[in-house]
């Protein structure tokens, strides 16, 4: 048990030879996709406004200040 307490909780990406960005680059995805499905999930309006909704406008930004 001791041994086990001892290990890290989060595993690193050179142990599976990976670069060490992979750890970025896989938060960012997973940052991205929670983003997207919480948009999602948001209730929609009926109204017919045209143009972009605004949960479209919201992805749109974070997604530009996410991305490179």
């Amino acid at each position: 048990m001791e041994y086990i307490n001892e290990m890290p909780s989060a595993d690193n990406p050179p142990i599976f030879g990976l670069h060490p960005n992979a750890d970025l680059t896989c938060s960012l995805k997973d940052s991205i996709s929670m983003i997207n499905t919480m948009l999602d999930t948001q209730p929609k309006d009926g109204g017919g406004s045209g143009g972009k909704s605004k949960e479209e406008e919201v992805r749109d930004k974070i997604e530009k200040d996410l991305l490179p």
